[in-house]
């Protein structure tokens, strides 16, 4: 079995905690209270498709995750701006060559990174950003 997905999830949570998010687990849409201006994440797994290969080649598979992002700030112009700065703060961050290090750095097996969709909701006194990423990686 290969430990490249714990490899490439370990490196992400290590990506965003370096970037000043609060790793979460238990769910943020309703976090727990937390001062203001403080970002927690939550990083799900949403599963995996795996190439099909006939031995001409690599054989790649393509990770989904799904970053949920809270950050408790009233609706304003300014704190609009603050979660657009996070938003575009992870989407630089994760990058094939920011999870190709550790174990991961002398086989590169992480190809690409890509964003699939980000979507904000404001409800209770908290901004909610879920950002769904697809990694490719060689198996």
């Amino acid at each position: 079995m290969s430990i490249t997905i714990h490899e490439i999830t370990r490196n992400l949570l290590n990506i965003l905690e370096k970037e000043g998010l609060r790793i979460h687990h238990g769910g943020v849409d309703k976090p727990p209270h937390t001062p203001a201006g403080v970002p927690l994440v939550e990083v799900l797994y949403l599963g995996e498709g795996f190439g099909f290969n006939h031995g001409e080649g690599p054989i790649y598979s393509v990770a989904e995750f799904v970053l949920k992002i809270a950050l408790r700030e009233k609706p304003t112009e300014e704190s609009m701006v603050t979660l657009q700065s996070w938003v575009h703060r992870i989407r630089e961050a994760v990058s094939p060559s920011s999870l190709n290090v550790g174990s991961l750095s002398a086989t590169r097996q992480v190809l690409r990174v890509e964003t699939k969709e980000v979507k904000v909701d404001h409800s209770d006194g908290c901004w909610v950003v879920r950002y769904r990423l697809a990694i490719r990686y060689r198996v």
